[in-house]
């Protein structure tokens, strides 16, 4: 299965916005799931593996990604966060009928707290859990169809 790793980018550092998604590439593989990174090969001024792209072309690519994704792996765990790009991708996977797991952390689970997600992530999310743990579990456990 493959699985594309959603999530804050935009006002984030590279190390920031990727340490999540090494954790993820890590726990997915040893369960022998293929992983799409949007940050692989992505000009970044502190990145190592730096290529110049624009960003219509790293748009289209994400886009690309998610329609070759079987499941999206979503982190939203700041709630004072946009997440613009990352909306898009769960939109547009949910519109191919691709599942959306999304992780959002513990304050954010609790509705009464002003931190809560979206009702749009409600909609538009398969399963939305607190850790990224939990979400890579119900992956392996839940839609892992092969």
């Amino acid at each position: 299965m493959i699985v594309y790793l959603s999530g804050g980018i935009q006002g984030y550092g590279y190390d920031e916005a990727n340490s999540w998604r090494e954790e993820a590439t890590i726990k997915l593989k040893n369960n022998k799931h293929k992983v799409l990174n949007p940050l692989r090969n992505r000009m970044w001024k502190d990145a190592k593996d730096q290529q110049e792209f624009q960003i219509n072309e790293l748009a289209h690519r994400d886009y690309v990604d998610v329609e070759r994704s079987d499941v999206i792996l979503c982190e939203c765990t700041n709630p004072y966060r946009n997440y613009w790009g990352t909306i898009t991708e769960v939109v547009e996977a949910r519109r191919l009928g691709k599942p959306v797991v999304a992780f959002v952390g513990e304050n954010r689970m609790k509705e009464d707290n002003g931190e809560h997600y979206s009702y749009w992530m409600d909609y538009h999310c398969t399963k939305i859990v607190a850790t990224m743990d939990e979400a890579i579990k119900y992956i392996c456990e839940v839609l892992d169809y092969e």
